[in-house]
C-alpha cells in the first residue's frame, strides 16, 4: 500500500511538472493523467491527514506496531501538511515517539538496542517536513535527545547520540547559533 502511494505520489508530481511545460492536447492528456493519479490517491488514503496521522500514532503505541507505523509514515508526506493542526500533531507524534526508552520488541528495536535506526529517521524527516524552521525542527530533536539523556542509561544515552547524530546529518546548511549551542550542551 504504502510503496503504491509513494509510486503514485511521485508520479504524479513528475507528471505535473511535465504537463505545465506541454502545450495544446498533450497538456490536457497530462492533466487529466495527474488527476486520475490523483483521485486515485485520495480514495486510498483515509479520508482526512488527521485521520492518517491518527492511524500511524495507533499503530506507534501498540506493542509490535512500530513496523505498521514506520511503513504508513512516510504516507504523511503524500497528503497536505499545511494545516496548523496536523502539524502540532506531527510534532506530537515525533516528539512523543523520539524520547521512548529504547526497548526490544518481537518486530524491531531502538537503535540503541541493535535496530537499525530505520523508525527514528523516518520520525526525524517527518519533524523536518512540519517544523516551521530549522530553530523548531532542532529543538524538537534535541529536546528528545537530553530527555533520553536524563534515563542515565547506556541504551538511553546511546539513543540520544544517536538522535542528535540524525539531526546533524539532516542538516543541510549551518545550524543557527541558538541551536548550535543546544547541540554543544547536550
Amino acid at each position: 500500500w504504502r510503496v503504491v502511494m509513494q509510486h503514485l505520489a511521485d508520479a504524479s508530481n513528475a507528471m505535473g511538472s511535465n504537463s505545465a511545460q506541454s502545450v495544446g492536447q498533450a497538456r490536457e492528456i497530462a492533466a487529466a493523467e495527474v488527476g486520475e493519479m490523483i483521485e486515485a490517491m485520495e480514495c486510498a488514503l483515509p479520508p482526512t491527514a488527521m485521520d492518517l496521522l491518527a492511524l500511524v500514532q495507533s499503530h506507534a503505541t501498540t506493542s509490535g506496531g512500530k513496523f505498521a507505523a514506520r511503513q504508513l509514515l512516510p504516507l504523511l508526506k503524500c497528503v497536505d501538511l499545511n494545516d496548523g493542526a496536523i502539524r502540532r500533531g506531527a510534532m506530537h507524534l515525533v516528539a512523543e515517539q523520539l524520547r521512548v526508552a529504547p526497548s526490544v520488541d518481537a518486530r524491531g528495536s531502538s537503535y540503541a538496542c541493535g535496530g537499525d535506526g530505520e523508525w527514528e529517521r523516518a520520525l526525524i524527516e517527518i519533524a523536518r517536513l512540519v517544523a516551521n524552521g530549522s530553530t523548531e525542527f532542532a529543538g524538537i530533536i534535541l529536546d528528545a535527545a537530553d530527555s533520553l539523556q536524563m534515563l542515565n542509561t547506556a541504551e538511553s544515552l546511546t539513543q540520544a547520540l544517536f538522535i542528535a547524530g540524525t539531526l546533524l546529518e539532516q542538516t543541510q546548511k549551518r545550524l543557527p547559533s541558538i541551536a548550535a549551542e543546544a547541540v554543544m550542551d547536550s
